[in-house]
């Protein structure tokens, strides 16, 4: 796991709860990506076919949350697809921002 993404589970425990949801993390996580595909420093049309394709996988798959105590991302049971998830979230910030423009 890259250094940038270390503090991800504590910036998430502490900020999303504020915006009432438990269930919100705010990324898609994989810590199963490596080679080329974990650079992001390759821009060859290769690895972008390729991270296209694990993008495309990721939004398939069970939402997913850090377990604090084992630093390990585990699906939530009952959980809704990180498509829809991401759905969810992008009409909240359409929300919030028509919100705080008319006030």
């Amino acid at each position: 796991m890259a250094k940038s993404n270390q503090f991800n589970p504590i910036i998430h425990r502490h900020y999303w709860p504020y915006l009432r949801s438990a269930t919100r993390s705010g990324c898609i996580p994989d810590d199963k990506l490596s080679g080329d595909a974990a650079s992001v420093d390759i821009a060859t049309p290769q690895n972008l076919r390729r991270l296209k394709e694990i993008g495309a996988a990721l939004l398939k798959k069970t939402e997913s949350r850090v377990n604090l105590d084992t630093g390990k991302y585990e699906e939530i049971e009952g959980g809704r697809t990180n498509e829809a998830a991401l759905a969810k979230f992008a009409q909240f910030l359409s929300e919030e921002k028509k919100y705080r423009q008319t006030n």
